[in-house]
C-alpha cells in the first residue's frame, strides 16, 4: 500500500476520512520524523493551505482507488452499504446515525417535502440545531459553508443527498 495512505489511516483511528494539522503534528512527533513532514503533507494535499486534509485527497493525488483503502477501515456498517460517498468529514458513528434516520424517513414519510423535514428536524434534535438537508435527483453543483466535521453529500438510492451542519453565529 502506498506510504502516504498508510499514515493517512494511521492518523484516522476514527474513521472520519479527514486529518488536520494538529494531527500530522502529533503524528510527526510520535513517529520522530523530520521537521519538514507537516509542510510536505500541506504542500502535496493541501494547496489552498485548509487546516483539513481528506481521504479523498490523498487518494486522488497518490493514484490510489478509495474504495480499496475503505476495505482497510474494516467492515462497512450496514447502513453505509449503499451509500457512495461524494464528499465526507463526518465520523463515521454520525454517518450511521444519519442514514438510520434516512432509513427511518423512508418508510414513514409519504412524499419528498414531508421527508427531507423529517431528516432535518430528527438531526436538530439529535446533534444540535441548525442542520440543511438537501435531496438531488440528477445534475447538482453547489458551494456552501459548513462546520468542520458536520458534512456528508452521498448517494443511496439514486437519490443525492447533503446533509450538513452549519455554525451557530452565537458561538462565534
Amino acid at each position: 500500500m502506498d506510504n502516504y495512505v498508510e499514515q493517512f489511516l494511521d492518523m484516522d483511528p476514527e474513521h472520519k476520512e479527514y486529518i488536520c494539522m494538529e494531527d500530522l503534528r502529533k503524528f510527526k512527533q510520535r513517529k520522530q520524523f523530520q521537521d519538514d513532514f507537516v509542510q510536505d503533507w500541506q504542500q502535496k494535499f493541501g494547496p489552498n493551505n485548509s487546516d483539513k486534509i481528506t481521504l479523498v485527497d490523498v487518494c486522488r493525488v497518490r493514484g490510489v482507488d478509495i474504495k480499496d483503502v475503505r476495505k482497510f477501515y474494516g467492515p462497512m456498517p450496514d447502513e453505509l452499504r449503499d451509500v457512495e460517498i461524494i464528499e465526507c468529514d463526518m465520523p463515521l458513528a454520525m454517518r450511521v446515525q444519519v442514514c438510520k434516520v434516512i432509513n427511518e424517513g423512508q418508510k414513514r414519510c409519504p412524499d419528498e417535502p414531508s421527508f427531507v423535514q423529517h431528516i432535518k428536524k430528527t438531526l436538530d434534535n439529535q446533534f444540535g440545531k441548525l442542520w440543511h438537508v438537501i435531496t438531488v435527483h440528477g445534475r447538482y453543483y453547489s458551494f456552501y459553508t459548513y462546520e468542520m466535521g458536520y458534512n456528508f453529500a452521498f448517494k443511496k438510492n439514486e437519490c443525492i443527498f447533503l446533509v450538513y451542519k452549519t455554525p451557530d453565529v452565537e458561538d462565534i
